[in-house]
C-alpha cells in the first residue's frame, strides 16, 4: 500500500511492487531529502569509531573560566533561590574554597 501523489489516493500493490517502489523512494525529512531504505549502504562507508576522532587534534580547546570566576557566577545565580542562611553559609564555603591552600587553590 503507498500513497500516490497522481490520484491522490491510497494504492494496494503486490509485494513485488511494493519492494521496488520502496527501493526507488525518497523521504523528506527536515534535513531534506534521505533515503528511508536502511542497511543500503556498504559497512566500509559507514565512519569507523578512529575516523570520528581523526581530527580531534586539531579543534582548538574551549577555555575554561578562572575558579573564582565561576564561584563568583554561582554566587550570584544562588541570591535569588536561597535564604539569607543559606547564602551566608555557601559564601563562606566558596571562600574556604578559594583560600590559599584550599581545595580550590
Amino acid at each position: 500500500m503507498y500513497w500516490d501523489f497522481e490520484r491522490e489516493s491510497v494504492v494496494n500493490v503486490g509485494r513485488r511492487e511494493a519492494e521496488r517502489l520502496h527501493d526507488d523512494t525518497l523521504a523528506i525529512s527536515a534535513f531534506g531529502m534521505v533515503d528511508p531504505t536502511p542497511g543500503k549502504y556498504a559497512a566500509e562507508e559507514a565512519p569507523t569509531p578512529d575516523s570520528r576522532h581523526e581530527h580531534q587534534s586539531k579543534i582548538p580547546r574551549l577555555p575554561v573560566p578562572a575558579l573564582a570566576d565561576t564561584c563568583k557566577l554561582y554566587l550570584s545565580s544562588l541570591e535569588g533561590l536561597v535564604n539569607a542562611e543559606e547564602y551566608a553559609a555557601t559564601q563562606e564555603r566558596v571562600r574556604e574554597l578559594l583560600a590559599p591552600g584550599g581545595d580550590g587553590e
